[in-house]
């Protein structure tokens, strides 16, 4: 009986880390705030005919 217990209390704590683990990964994905971008590409320069 007490096998069972055991078992059954490790399998709690397991899920309870699954579950804060999971929660902690989704809101630091929550850092950046603002709309996505692309950084602007630097345009080549073009020299001026003389």
């Amino acid at each position: 009986m007490q096998i069972f217990i055991y078992q059954e209390l490790k399998m709690k704590k397991f899920i309870s880390l699954l579950i804060l683990t999971a929660l902690c990964a989704s809101v630091t994905a929550c850092g950046v705030k603002g709309p996505l971008y692309f950084p602007e590409q630097e345009q080549p320069k073009q020299e001026q005919a003389e």
